[in-house]
């Protein structure tokens, strides 16, 4: 029989599995609360459902995070993951330590397309798309490891791979991520890096994925046909800024800022 893998699936298609076995929706939210909050890792640990229907489970849905080969410690408790996502493909994860808050740096890709030439990633040959549950299963091990309590966690989508070269797992792995009934990781915490993808930034702008402060009135985004206008915000300044990126070589840099806007500095995160 063939199983499904939990790890990365949204609560819509739980439930739609769980329908499938004749169980009653709040089966789901249960399940899908155990995985994403709770980190349970086995279906033994899911010991508020019947031991019948852990036996179901068993035999239809799996919980599989990306196998961790080998773990990289630093003097100051920064760890860096080694993880195998499939036969000879691996990918690399970074734990960060603070004071206040703790800091997972996740990857997107196996390899990248992109090339940077200051990149280390960037020497390696792209091999493909990470898919959901192997981004998601990069913070759900990190967090079960080394902070199984939910305290005040940041990502950052900045490790191998362009993510807005996997666009659609890497949003809908944060909206996971995000999720209130599951990880809630609050929004403003989650950081995504990208080369300078032109049709991924338009396409963030055209989703309305980026939130902006209802109190500061800017556009989201301002789009022209050579480039990009985007609001930003200086906190030393305290000053709003709109920076034009201009498409180049398949690539994007900015022109001098200006200045639109001044007030106390606030973030736009």
């Amino acid at each position: 029989m063939e199983t499904f893998n939990v790890v990365g699936a949204s609560l819509e298609e739980i439930a739609a599995a769980i329908s499938d076995m004749g169980e009653p929706s709040y089966r789901a939210r249960q399940i899908y609360y155990g995985i994403y909050r709770r980190l349970l890792r086995s279906w033994d640990q899911f010991t508020d459902l019947s031991k019948d229907l852990r036996k179901k489970l068993e035999q239809r849905l799996t919980i599989n995070y990306p196998s961790m080969r080998r773990a990289f410690v630093s003097h100051d408790g920064t760890r860096r993951y080694l993880f195998e996502v499939a036969p000879g493909q691996y990918v690399e994860s970074v734990y960060i330590p603070e004071k206040y808050r703790d800091t997972f740096c996740i990857s997107t890709q196996v390899g990248c397309a992109v090339g940077c030439l200051f990149c280390a990633t960037g020497k390696l040959p792209f091999q493909r798309n990470l898919s959901i549950g192997e981004i998601v299963g990069q913070v759900l091990f990190m967090k079960a490891d080394r902070c199984p309590t939910f305290g005040r966690v940041n990502v950052v989508i900045m490790g191998m791979g362009e993510p807005l070269l996997n666009y659609d797992h890497v949003m809908r792995a944060i909206g996971l991520m995000t999720d209130p009934r599951g990880m809630a990781i609050s929004p403003r915490r989650v950081t995504l890096s990208t080369s300078g993808v032109i049709p991924g930034i338009r396409k963030l702008a055209e989703e309305s994925v980026i939130p902006a402060r209802p109190r500061f009135p800017l556009p989201k985004m301002l789009l022209g046909e050579d480039g990009i206008l985007l609001p930003t915000c200086s906190r030393q300044s305290g000053g709003f800024a709109l920076r034009h990126y201009r498409c180049g070589a398949g690539h994007a840099y900015s022109d001098q800022q200006k200045v639109e806007h001044r007030s106390p500095a606030r973030s736009l995160s």
